[in-house]
């Protein structure tokens, strides 16, 4: 090769190198706008949260003055179960903490993208264990089958109309439960439209943890049968629903609706089963305060608090919570419709 072969072949890499180089320098532009870009974003959505909270704060919807408003105080109510129970207490227990150690590992099942079909009543009782992430809807569903053998919808109304104190709010699940009581209603509910509903119109005011994550919340029982048509699950066995909001309260701007749930139980041939079905984080609004400007600031940092505060972890944590709480509890159920209790 010549020397003007040499130079015509260095020329070509000169060439070839600059074209690599700035090549390079856009692809790094790039990532670099889009790594701006989702930070200013992040960052605009905490700065809306953060305002959202102070401005909450300032116009004085804390929880003081919504307990105050409302005349109740949120951890301060009767409980009503009472009596020289001690010993029952002690015994009851020890026997849910065994049951609850009894269960061994959680499974769970794979998280996967396809919502089921809800529409349908019947809907509540197919489909098994689930953890569906529903990316359209920015939300979770859940789907978590219990056993409940030998429990009756009987046995199951009994225990929601009269467990009204804490020591058998923590029979339920003696790690994670912490404090439960009901509410009445202030003004007596509907007759509901379907007679398998039970508590509509009732509010189960409890602190439990998920996760290790103390969640202060006001459970509002409804009638999810108004739309649907229940009757015909009493041909499938079904012999007690129950259906409720999930609110978080104690927040700078009163009650916050998060999801929902509806248990079914169905009595059959193989025995009893609780289906339990959830939905959260598709929806966050304010429930007392709608309409204030601190709720439309908080709801406008909806997205970043769904990071936070309702991912993946927090699902799978309800999962393990709902599949350990209900197994125990038919467990809890039948010891004491024991004839040795």
């Amino acid at each position: 090769m010549n020397q003007k072969q040499m130079d015509l072949v260095r020329e070509s890499l000169k060439k070839e190198t600059a074209a690599a180089e700035e090549q390079l320098r856009h692809e790094v532009m790039d990532t670099k706008g889009e790594f701006v870009e989702d930070m200013a974003s992040n960052l605009a959505s905490l700065f809306a949260f953060t305002l959202a909270m102070v401005v909450a704060v300032y116009c004085g919807f804390t929880y003081q003055e919504y307990a105050k408003a409302t005349q109740r105080e949120f951890f301060s109510l009767p409980e009503q179960c009472g009596g020289d129970e001690q010993q029952r207490n002690s015994t009851m227990y020890q026997y849910s903490l065994a049951a609850l150690e009894g269960l061994g590992e959680i499974i769970y099942p794979d998280t996967i993208n396809t919502l089921p079909p809800t529409d349908d009543a019947s809907n509540w009782i197919v489909g098994g264990d689930q953890v569906v992430w529903v990316a359209e809807k920015g939300g979770w569903y859940l789907a978590v089958d219990s056993d409940m053998s030998g429990i009756t919808g009987a046995m199951l109304r009994e225990w929601f109309n009269s467990a009204n104190c804490s020591d058998m709010y923590r029979w339920w699940h003696p790690l994670d439960h912490v404090y439960g009581v009901w509410i009445d209603p202030l003004e007596a509910p509907a007759p509901a439209s379907c007679d398998l509903v039970a508590r509509h119109g009732y509010t189960h005011r409890v602190k439990e943890y998920v996760n290790g994550k103390l969640d202060k919340l006001d459970i509002l029982f409804q009638d999810p049968c108004v739309d649907k048509d229940c009757e015909q699950l009493k041909g499938q066995g079904v012999e007690l629903i129950l259906s409720a909001q999930v609110t978080t309260h104690q927040t700078a701007v009163g009650r916050v609706l998060v999801g929902n749930f509806t248990h079914v139980l169905r009595v059959d041939d193989s025995g009893s089963t609780l289906h339990s079905r959830f939905t959260f984080g598709a929806e966050i609004r304010c429930v007392d305060h709608p309409d204030s400007w601190a709720c439309y600031l908080f709801e406008s940092a909806a997205p970043i608090i769904k990071k936070l505060m309702l991912g993946e972890a927090k699902a799978r944590g309800i999962f393990r919570h709902c599949k350990q709480e209900m197994t125990v509890l038919g467990k809890v159920i039948r010891e004491l419709n024991s004839p040795a209790v």
